[in-house]
C-alpha cells in the first residue's frame, strides 16, 4: 500500500522541517504559506485544505500538526490564539470537500514537559496523570482533547498524539527564546558569554529531532494497524536525563577550548532542578536507539558552522534572553548571550 500524501502544517520549524525529510516524496509540498500571526491565518488554512484535498487526488491522506510559534513560557492570551486555530482547524477538516474522513490520519505535535509540567511522580508514563503547570501545559493538553473529541464525532478517523520532550537539532529558529543546543552553539562561534541561571543539575529529556521524526512516522504507520484504539497517545522521548552540566562539558569536547560561564540565579528561577524522567509504554517496540548527545551536538555546531560561513548565522542580539528554564525544571535552562 503507498503511503498516504501527508500535509505537514509547520514544515518551516524544527520538527516539521525534520518531518518533511522523513516522509520524503509523501510529503505534501505545495501548502501556500499561513500567515499565522495575522487575521488572515483562518482562511490561508481554509485555502490550503481545499489546495490539499486537490492534491490528494483520492488517495490516502494524513496530516501532521507541527505548528506553533509560543514557548513554556508563553502568556495564556498567546496560547488561547494557537489553540483556537486548531480548533478552527478541524472544524475546516471536517467541511473540506473531496477529503474522504474514513480515510484519514492525524498527528499533533504536543508536550510532554507542558502536559505533565505540574506532575511531581518521579517517571512519567502515558499513564501519568497530565498536570499542566503554564499556560503552555493547558493549551497543549486542550488541543489534544479536542482532537480526541473530533475523532470520536468521525467514525474512521484515526489520531497520534506525541507528547514530545525537549527538541534539538538543525533548523532551531534562533529568534525564538528556546533550544538551549542552538544558543551555547551560537555563543561559542560568536564567543560570547554564556549565561546559566540555573543549577548546573537542571535536567531535561534530550530528543534529537530526526530520532522523533522517525517515531511519528512509524506511529502513523501503526495506526492502520492496532484498531484498539482511535486515538493514540505516545510519548516521543529519548528516556534518558541530561544535566546542564553535561551539555556543557559535552560543549566542551567539541569547541576544545573553555567555555566562557557566567552562572546566576533569576529571581523567577527554579531553587531546585526538577525531574526530566520519561518512559514510554505504548508502542515501545517503535523506539530506536538514541543518537548519542556528542554525535547529535556536533551536527548541531556543524550546520552553525556553515551558516556561519555563508553569513546566514545572526550574532547572539545584545542584552538577548533565551528562556529554557520550563515549569520544575522538565526543559532546557535559561541563558543569557551577551558581547
Amino acid at each position: 500500500m503507498s503511503p498516504p500524501l501527508t500535509w505537514v502544517v509547520g514544515r518551516g520549524g524544527l520538527l516539521g522541517s525534520a518531518l518533511a525529510r522523513r516522509l520524503g516524496a509523501s510529503a505534501w509540498t505545495g501548502a501556500p504559506t499561513i500567515r499565522w500571526s495575522s487575521d488572515e491565518a483562518e482562511s490561508d488554512i481554509s485555502r490550503a485544505l481545499d489546495a490539499f484535498s486537490a492534491a490528494r487526488g483520492g488517495g490516502r491522506w494524513a496530516v501532521a500538526w507541527c505548528a506553533g510559534a509560543n514557548v513554556m513560557t508563553a502568556a495564556a492570551d498567546a496560547m488561547h490564539h494557537e489553540t483556537s486555530l486548531f480548533d478552527r482547524f478541524l472544524a475546516r477538516l471536517a467541511q473540506t470537500r473531496g477529503l474522504g474522513l474514513p480515510e484519514g490520519r492525524i498527528f499533533l505535535a504536543s508536550s510532554a514537559g507542558g502536559v505533565y509540567g505540574g506532575n511531581r511522580d518521579g517517571e512519567k508514563t502515558e499513564r501519568s496523570v497530565p498536570v499542566p503547570g503554564t499556560p503552555y501545559g493547558h493549551a497543549k493538553l486542550a488541543e489534544e482533547e479536542a482532537l480526541a473529541r473530533w475523532v470520536e464525532r468521525h467514525p474512521g478517523s484515526r489520531a497520534l498524539v506525541g507528547r514530545i520532550s525537549t527538541l534539538y537539532g538543525s533548523g532551531q529558529k534562533l529568534e525564538k527564546p528556546q533550544g538551549l543546543i542552538a544558543w551555547i552553539s551560537r555563543a561559542l562561534i560568536y564567543r560570547v558569554p554564556i549565561h546559566i541561571y540555573v543549577p548546573l543539575d537542571t535536567r531535561s529529556d534530550l530528543v534529537f529531532v530526526d530520532d522523533a521524526a522517525h517515531a511519528i512516522v512509524s506511529g502513523l504507520e501503526r495506526l492502520d494497524a492496532d484498531e484498539r484504539d482511535r486515538t493514540v497517545t505516545k510519548l516521543i522521548v529519548s528516556e534518558r536525563e541530561t544535566s546542564v552540566a553535561t551539555v556543557l562539558a559535552i560543549f566542551r569536547q567539541i569547541s576544545k577550548r573553555r567555555l566562557p560561564l557566567v552562572l546566576g540565579q533569576r529571581p523567577d528561577s527554579l531553587a531546585t532542578p526538577g525531574s526530566a524522567r520519561f518512559r514510554s509504554i505504548v508502542w515501545s517496540d517503535l523506539r530506536r536507539p538514541p543518537i548519542d548527545l556528542l554525535s547529535g551536538f556536533s551536527f548541531v555546531h556543524q550546520h552553525q558552522l556553515e551558516l556561519h560561513r555563508s553569513g546566514r548565522l545572526p550574532p547572539p542580539p545584545l542584552g538577548s534572553l533565551g528562556e529554557f528554564a520550563s515549569p520544575r525544571g522538565y526543559s532546557s535552562p535559561s541563558i543569557h548571550s551577551r558581547r
